[in-house]
């Protein structure tokens, strides 16, 4: 058990490199989404947006500080 919730504690040393993860991916999410709904790719644009929220919620239950989460996150949109 405690195997486990070490591995999904946030590591400190880290942060900064996991957040850049996070708004690389991110953008790479919006990005595709973007490209889907020029492409009127419905399901995919769903599929997308799906990602983003479960990306919010993996950033909003590893916050160290809760409010520094917004409640709506939404990056700039990646037009190409």
């Amino acid at each position: 058990m405690s195997n486990v919730l070490a591995h999904s504690a946030i590591d400190l040393e880290n942060v900064v490199d996991h957040e850049e993860d996070i708004a690389a991916l991110a953008r790479m999410i919006r990005f595709a989404q973007n490209s889907a709904e020029d492409l009127r790719l419905e399901s995919t644009v769903y599929c997308l947006k799906m990602a983003m929220q479960a990306l919010y919620q993996q950033v909003k239950a590893e916050a160290i500080d809760p409010l520094a989460v917004p409640e709506k996150f939404d990056v700039l949109p990646a037009r190409h």
